[in-house]
């Protein structure tokens, strides 16, 4: 399939030279000025990165309060943004005309090795059953005791959480949750740890989010912003599952099979959460659990609806670029919010400001990479079930 849409050796040359000026360049100028970017809140001056990832955790007073500082100082620098997303979706656009692709997220799905009618059935059905998503908001609006919702509350914790988890818990839960499984994935976590191969803390300059880098021959490294919560213990069980995929591969496959697309990679990611919450559920009291169990159903929100959402907001960008050939800053933030009010649904009241998150969604710069996770999210809770049934079957999710 992917011979009809390849170029001349020399056009082929040509593209890969201009990648870094057209596309490469553009995206780590607007990701440096996002991270070492300072929001100003209470006497405080944070990174982008650490206030967004400290609003959840908040009251709700304070919670909208950083929200409303952070969307301020991202608007901000939506100028630039603006300026890139329009450069690099004009790119695409280029690329996508020359190797005769009809649509923006085709390529993407090729590359991914995922059939476009299936990706395009899936974000159908996702779609349709948006209203999940907001049953599930309403739901959260009454145990925040809120009459509706801003977008601070989006991934807000419910109630008081009086357990934490540092970092050095969160490697001992870790471990015995691996171990059960399989000691070969305790002994790797250790090997990581070992030779200082996982970046923990938040700091500035350092990207947002959570990362593995895995690649035949070289050392396996992971970016965390952990911090001392149950989402942050998640995050490095899901890293982990990246890894270890990377780890069977390239020691099992023989070279042209080493490599995985990123829709496999996420099945490894979201399953390896899955041990991890559930060695770590019956050990909390029963109001952690109750949060913990939202905290869960939540993140099956966010990784199914929400990068749906995401997917269509690309999609409705890249075709509105491609028309006109320019969208301006505050267009984008209306079409971002137009998305994500289609997910959060009625409980929700947004703000112009709030659209303005898409200078920070590192994501949309991997053009549709977003809806590999509700990939991920469904096989990983399939191959659970079985499981769960059979912990047998644990031979063939390693073979898997």
């Amino acid at each position: 399939k992917r011979s009809a849409h390849t170029l001349t050796t020399a056009e082929e040359k040509i593209i890969n030279l201009m990648h870094l000026p057209a596309h490469t360049l553009w995206v780590r100028s607007n990701e440096n000025l996002v991270t070492q970017t300072l929001v100003d809140w209470q006497g405080q001056s944070i990174p982008i990165p650490s206030a967004a990832g400290k609003i959840p955790s908040l009251p709700t007073p304070e919670r909208r309060s950083l929200h409303q500082a952070l969307m301020l100082k991202l608007s901000e620098l939506a100028t630039n943004s603006e300026s890139e997303l329009n450069a690099i979706v004009l790119h695409k656009k280029i690329l996508d005309d020359l190797r005769h692709f009809k649509k923006p997220y085709e390529s993407t799905t090729l590359s991914y090795q995922t059939d476009l009618a299936t990706v395009e059935n899936l974000v159908k059905a996702v779609t349709s059953h948006f209203p999940l998503a907001h049953r599930f908001y309403r739901l959260k609006a009454k145990m925040l005791k809120l009459k509706s919702l801003t977008y601070a509350d989006r991934a807000a914790e419910v109630g008081e959480t009086k357990k934490k988890i540092p970092f050095h818990e969160a490697i001992e839960i870790v471990k015995s949750a691996f171990r059960k499984v399989d000691p070969l994935y305790e002994e790797a976590f250790n090997n990581f740890l070992l030779h200082g191969q996982i970046d923990v803390n938040p700091q500035l300059g350092k990207r947002g989010g959570a990362y593995c880098s895995s690649q035949y021959g070289l050392p396996t490294y992971i970016l965390l912003n952990h911090q001392p919560d149950f989402n942050s213990l998640l995050t490095l069980a899901h890293e982990l599952g990246h890894a270890f995929h990377g780890m069977l591969s390239f020691k099992h496959q023989p070279p042209l099979y080493r490599d995985y697309t990123i829709a496999t990679a996420e099945v490894a990611s979201t399953l390896f959460e899955n041990f991890v919450f559930d060695e770590v559920l019956p050990t909390l009291t029963p109001q952690e659990q109750v949060v913990a169990l939202h905290n869960k159903i939540m993140g099956s929100v966010q990784t199914i609806f929400r990068q749906v959402a995401c997917f269509n907001f690309e999609t409705e960008l890249h075709t509105l670029i491609r028309e006109r050939g320019h969208l301006s800053k505050e267009e984008m933030a209306a079409l971002m919010n137009k998305h994500m009010q289609a997910y959060l649904g009625p409980a929700f009241k947004l703000t112009p400001e709030d659209g303005y998150f898409f200078v920070y969604w590192s994501h949309l710069r991997n053009f549709f990479y977003v809806y590999s996770y509700a990939f991920g999210e469904l096989i990983s809770n399939a191959l659970y079930e079985e499981y769960k049934k059979d912990p047998k079957f644990k031979t063939k999710i390693k073979d898997f």
